[in-house]
């Protein structure tokens, strides 16, 4: 359920109640309950009689899909939604693929990210990864763009051909074709794949290569929601069809974010000139228009013409974006000058404060380190122990302080050897 999250009683945050074995949201502060409706059902402290409908609380339409929670805000207006949430079907339960969730947030617009993803250009230089040439465009490989809905709902997809096309350029060029981007039919004839990008209004990105016949071989999903002028939520997949094992979440997430930091300082610099310019003509009334602003120069930015044609209308109707304290939050975030890059590198706050998977894994690594530490205590007391029997030794046996030492360290317990040696790696 998704209900206003204030209780109508004395406003308190529904979200600090709890759930009843009746399925009810009770209010922690006085008790009240409601139901998925919004209605309240129950006050436990009332005289009785009917509830009257002042007791009851907004509830919005929402749903469980794809491992996420879907809510419709529409529904406040008096609108439906136009059908049900944008969600992979190898994302549904049983379909033989897996993946694993991450979610950062960033101090970067939400049309800036949506817009730097849709971009395959950029992954051949800011991550300075050949794979995105994949879905790069050139003479030979066009980008057809298809938009697939244009009203209050509005999707849209690029489709090209797999294959290097920028990499093939080079010197030390890549073949055209690698066994990656090649479909193999039954009767054993090759064709080349179908890279596809697809951009579900308001949040979500799909990519993924198939073959002619629309069998996936490689997908991932990503979800930008909007949190304010400046600000987005960002969620993402990679799935992978039938895992010989399952990476931990928190190592996933390490890779996940060394490659997100490869270019969200860039965003940063960018967001610092546009959102200015969104913000100036919104002040005076001026329509966006990216084309005038943006200097589209390659094959590939057909679906970001799109999108951004998109993104000129949407941008000014979307709720609050240009209130007074979404607007001074991003300033304080520094707008004007762009979020400093300790701010956009700051993981700890942006994802691991997020992920308990990875607040687990730091804690256990807390706690191996304190192990560690005493063992590294222990073994100097036990090797030093050591080193002064062996010195009392030499005194009988005439050896050299280099000689104690080396005896000690022969006749230490392994244990305590190997002990300081790791404690000192890992300081290193």
């Amino acid at each position: 359920m998704c209900l206003r999250n204030a209780c109508p009683h004395r406003m308190a945050a529904l979200s600090e109640g709890r759930m009843t074995a009746q399925g009810l949201l009770q209010c922690a502060y006085h008790g009240w309950s409601f139901d998925a409706t919004g209605a309240c059902v129950d006050l436990p402290t009332s005289a009785g009689g009917a509830i009257s409908s002042r007791a009851c609380s907004e509830a919005l339409p929402c749903e469980v899909a794809g491992g996420h929670v879907w809510v419709f805000p529409g529904a406040l207006h008096g609108r439906t939604p136009s059908g049900p949430p944008p969600v992979l079907p190898e994302m549904e339960a049983g379909s033989g693929w897996s993946f694993t969730p991450f979610v950062r947030d960033f101090p970067i617009d939400y049309s800036v990210l949506v817009e730097n993803i849709t971009d395959p250009d950029h992954g051949l230089f800011a991550h300075q990864s050949a794979g995105f040439d994949f879905y790069t465009a050139s003479e030979k490989y066009p980008q057809t763009v298809e938009v697939l809905a244009d009203g209050e709902a509005f999707s849209v997809e690029s489709r090209v051909t797999s294959a290097n096309k920028l990499t093939a350029r080079v010197a030390t060029a890549k073949e055209e074709l690698p066994r990656a981007c090649v479909d193999k039919g039954e009767d054993g004839s090759e064709t080349a794949k179908v890279s596809t990008t697809r951009f579900d209004a308001p949040c979500t990105i799909s990519m993924g290569r198939k073959s002619r016949s629309g069998k996936a071989t490689f997908l991932a999903c990503f979800w930008v929601i909007p949190t304010g002028f400046g600000r987005s939520r960002f969620m993402s997949c990679a799935l992978v069809k039938s895992p010989p094992f399952r990476v931990p979440r928190w190592a996933v997430a390490i890779g996940v974010n060394n490659f997100l930091d490869q270019d969200t300082h860039l965003l940063g610099t960018a967001q610092a000139r546009y959102l200015p310019w969104e913000l100036e003509r919104a002040n005076h009334g001026q329509p966006l228009d990216r084309r005038a602003l943006f200097r589209y120069q390659s094959p590939s930015e057909n679906l970001l013409i799109a999108i951004g044609r998109f993104m000129d209308r949407a941008l000014p109707s979307m709720p609050l974006r240009y209130s007074t304290r979404a607007v001074n939050s991003a300033m304080g975030a520094g707008l004007a000058g762009g979020p400093r890059r300790e701010q956009i590198l700051d993981r700890w706050a942006q994802h691991t404060a997020l992920c308990p998977d990875s607040q687990g894994a730091v804690a256990k690594a807390g706690v191996a380190l304190t192990a560690a530490c005493a063992l590294f205590v222990v073994s100097i007391f036990a090797l030093g122990l050591r080193a002064v029997q062996a010195a009392a030794a030499s005194q009988h046996a005439s050896l050299s302080p280099l000689g104690a030492v080396t005896a000690a360290i022969s006749n230490a317990p392994g244990w305590a050897v190997l002990a300081v040696v790791a404690a000192v790696v890992a300081a290193l």
